[in-house]
């Protein structure tokens, strides 16, 4: 994944000039691509719900009312995991 973000996003290649160029001629300046914001959306809420779980990791000890935020949060993400990560086709990400 840090391949194909790096060549179509940061990096200055070939595959990467469609984002300045979306139809073929250069554009400068902001422009609204719903495809590549939809990509991009899509790969941030994976890794997002990754790192509130390393964050989490951080804080051990911690008062009774956040200790059930956490596990909710954990159960949810757990949740949030089957449905759009382990390949269950009868629920895609939209």
């Amino acid at each position: 994944m840090y391949d194909r973000l790096s060549e179509h996003a940061s990096h200055a290649t070939a595959p990467g000039f469609q984002l300045l160029a979306p139809e073929g001629l250069g554009r400068i300046g902001p422009f609204l691509s719903e495809k590549y914001l939809k990509a991009w959306l899509e790969e941030a809420v994976k890794f997002l719900v990754h790192g509130g779980v390393i964050f989490m990791g951080h804080f051990e000890k911690v008062d009774p009312p956040f200790l059930l935020e956490k596990a909710d949060f954990l159960e949810q993400a757990a949740r949030w995991r089957e449905l759009y990560l382990c390949g269950n086709d009868d629920h895609q990400a939209t």
